[in-house]
């Protein structure tokens, strides 16, 4: 879309626009938008919090090329700081980049972009023992939720998991739950008031979700065997059984010890805390949108920390006698990259030859309903075993 930066343009456009908020969910703010759409999706207070910023559609360039680099940079340093150089880490660098998810949201600089980065920073200051960090972390968990509704789930089940995994008092955590809450309280009334103009996923191809249903029209028109079979399926309960195993595997292979091993190479401290929630909590928050709601593609740019910790195991000597644990983690590796890789062949608009497109359109399906179960169940695991939040590992 043109010009760049599509959904960010949609709050700077309106920032700058000095239209009345209320008429949001009358559409009428189309008319600053330059592609006239209404209902962006965004909270009242995303403009608003522009507004007080004075954001206005000229900053719009530069905001994009900011965020962009941001998220890279963060992602990039994560798997050089996890990997031994080479050639396997210098490749996963690469897919991860051109991944449909990363490319869709630094294309549009999504505001998706803007959560991940408050979510890495609200990491940060869970991590730290600076007494400025605790209101640094109420007021980034708020910012987080009033710009964007979906992290008060994430943010909530890893706080609960937290404290119940570590029971002792804590300032910052106390802090961010109080920011979410209050995010949450100020934000509900927009929710119900507007969500008739809130943006659905449609049921296609830039898509995900447990419940999201298959895009299977093309394959009904061309394949109707294959499209028959594909729509009697029980999706939520197929995806149920695979991510229940998934879970299970992950939890059997202790993959939240192999990753404790990995961190604990980590000579500084803060870095080893950082390493313990930053995955956790980012990984949290999709898998809340992930269950609760349906979701394009962008979003699993929030997956990434934690996928690069999963891959970041099978160069680990823990994975060197373990054959078993070696293979699972490679089901998963390939499984993620699938998922995050082939929709750029379905969005190309290259002219595929009928059989090419079959095959194409039948992955896409499975990536859906087989790949993506599965590596939400291995993050469940490395979340629930996780000394960062969860309760099942022993006490540090």
């Amino acid at each position: 879309m043109l010009p760049p930066f599509a959904d960010l343009r949609w709050v700077t456009s309106i920032s700058g626009c000095g239209i009345n908020l209320e008429d949001l969910g009358q559409g009428k703010v189309a008319t600053c938008d330059p592609w006239n759409r209404g209902g962006g999706g965004y909270p009242p207070y995303s403009i608003e919090v522009a507004r007080f910023l004075h954001v206005e559609d000229a900053h719009t360039g530069l905001i994009g090329f900011a965020v962009g680099i941001a998220i890279i940079g963060i992602l990039l340093g994560l798997l050089f700081q996890l990997n031994r150089p080479g050639w396997r880490r210098d490749l996963t660098g690469g897919l991860l980049i051109i991944s449909f998810p990363m490319q869709l949201a630094l294309e549009r600089s999504n505001i998706d972009i803007i959560v991940f980065l408050l979510l890495t920073s609200l990491a940060a200051a869970l991590a730290g023992s600076k007494r400025w960090l605790i209101p640094f972390a109420g007021g980034i968990s708020w910012l987080a939720v009033v710009i964007k509704l979906y992290p008060v789930a994430g943010i909530s089940a890893w706080l609960g998991l937290s404290i119940f995994r570590r029971p002792r008092f804590d300032l910052a955590r106390a802090a961010s739950f109080l920011g979410t809450s209050i995010g949450f309280a100020m934000i509900l009334p927009w929710f119900f008031k507007y969500r008739g103009v809130i943006p659905q996923p449609p049921v296609g191809l830039i898509s995900h979700g447990f419940t999201v249903p298959l895009p299977i029209d093309f394959l009904k028109d061309h394949a109707p065997l294959l499209g028959y079979v594909l729509q009697s399926m029980p999706q939520p309960l197929i995806g149920l059984v695979i991510f229940s195993v998934a879970l299970r595997c992950s939890m059997c292979f202790r993959l939240a010890d192999q990753w404790e091993a990995l961190i604990s190479q980590q000579t500084d401290v803060y870095r080893r805390r950082l390493l313990r929630i930053m995955p956790s909590l980012l990984g949290c928050v999709w898998l809340g949108c992930y269950f609760l709601s349906g979701s394009f593609d962008y979003r699993l740019i929030l997956v990434l920390p934690a996928f690069i910790a999963i891959l970041s195991l099978l160069g680990s000597s823990e994975q060197e006698n373990n054959a078993s644990s070696r293979v699972f983690l490679r089901i998963v590796s390939l499984t993620g990259f699938t998922s995050f890789l082939q929709p750029l062949l379905i969005s190309s608009n290259l002219a595929y030859p009928k059989f090419v497109q079959l095959i194409i359109r039948g992955l896409s399906n499975s990536s859906d309903l087989f790949f993506m179960p599965v590596v939400a169940g291995a993050i469940s695991a490395l979340i629930l075993q996780s000394r960062g939040s969860g309760y099942f590992s022993k006490s540090t």
